[in-house]
């Protein structure tokens, strides 16, 4: 049964999705874990740039010959007949689709484009079902493409401005997936948060030349010591469906010349010696010189904020759904503390 057949039945109640968190949703075939208590998600219904009965509805399918994946469901309640298909160049009574209306009451949105239920070339298979790093989008016009999130109620086509990306493998008893609707300001989502105060840190991973220490200079107990210009101080990051991160940190540099700087640099996962790529330098300079990225004192306490586009990544990194950030310096004789990490990504 689909999603919406379910919950007609009262077996389960559709939850309404939330911006800013990765929504867990209960494998559909079994009990809800503990960690994902929701076996579906609807968005829509008079919000979210949808009319009233008009929605979405999403659920996890996964069975011992199904790959499985996330279920998109596309439903126009106003609708009377369930067998009215509607698919791209579908041309009836000189209206092109998908402005002449036609379309299934409980449409499943597949995640292949091809539209082979509507065109009776099968009966659905695992690539109609979206997997991790997958996107369903708003148009970009009136050609599509095709799937997306606009409204098509009475062939009324209104762009809603809803994102559902996945960020989960199907290995588990629950899919995550993120959303957002048509507000420009996003909030941001923490991904990563370190004030060391442990004595090592498992996110973490340490050079030689870098450690956590308990010292009278970290802002806390303790804080990471970085002793030179080697690669010191990494962490992983998922980046899977994220157009921003915002690194925030604190530092404090021990001889650090003039024109030395304390280094972020990034890599995809898997990354060899020679692919670690720019992100942010800050650069110590002279006191009255003016900029951005700049700092003047050493044994001062500085706080940062580094916003950055993932679409600066380079092209062959795009499709990367981890990356690792590390820092250092560009001086080897010189010595520098961070604390207090956060990291927050936008979708």
């Amino acid at each position: 049964m689909s999603a919406w057949s379910k919950a007609q039945l009262g077996w389960t109640t559709p939850q309404t999705a939330s911006i800013g968190v990765e929504n867990r949703v209960a494998r559909s075939e079994g009990y809800a874990a503990e960690e994902a208590p929701h076996h579906m998600y609807k968005i829509g219904d008079g919000e979210f740039g949808f009319p009233l009965y008009e929605y979405l509805l999403i659920e996890f399918r996964k069975t011992n010959w199904l790959k499985g994946g996330i279920a998109i469901y596309h439903v126009d309640e106003q609708l009377d007949n369930y067998n009215k298909e509607g698919y791209p160049n579908q041309i009836v009574n000189g209206i092109k689709w998908p402005s002449n209306g036609n379309h299934y009451k409980i449409a499943l949105l597949a995640a292949d484009g091809n539209f082979d239920l509507e065109k009776r070339n099968n009966q659905g298979n695992s690539i109609d079902l979206y997997s991790i790093g997958q996107s369903l989008l708003p148009s970009e016009d009136a050609n599509g493409p095709f799937p997306n999130t606009d409204s098509y109620q009475y062939g009324n086509i209104a762009p809603t401005g809803v994102r559902i990306c996945v960020t989960s493998d199907t290995k588990g008893p629950f899919m995550t997936f993120l959303f957002s609707d048509s507000n420009p300001i996003q909030p941001w989502m923490t991904r990563m948060s370190e004030n060391f105060e442990n004595a090592t840190s498992s996110a973490f991973s340490f050079a030689s030349a870098a450690k956590v220490v308990n010292n009278k200079r970290c802002r806390g107990s303790r804080c990471v010591s970085i002793k030179n210009n080697t690669a010191a101080m990494s962490v992983t990051v998922e980046s899977t469906c994220l157009t921003e991160l915002q690194v925030s940190f604190d530092f404090y540099s021990i001889g650090l010349a003039n024109g030395e700087a304390i280094i972020l640099e990034y890599s995809p996962v898997g990354g060899g010696a020679d692919d670690w790529i720019l992100v942010r330098s800050l650069t110590k300079t002279q006191k009255g010189t003016g900029g951005t990225n700049i700092f003047h004192r050493n044994r001062k306490w500085f706080s940062n904020s580094i916003d950055w586009p993932l679409t600066n990544r380079k092209a062959t990194d795009m499709e990367a759904s981890y990356i690792v950030l590390r820092f250092r310096t560009t001086s080897s004789k010189t010595n520098i503390f961070i604390d207090n990490l956060e990291i927050e990504g936008k979708f």
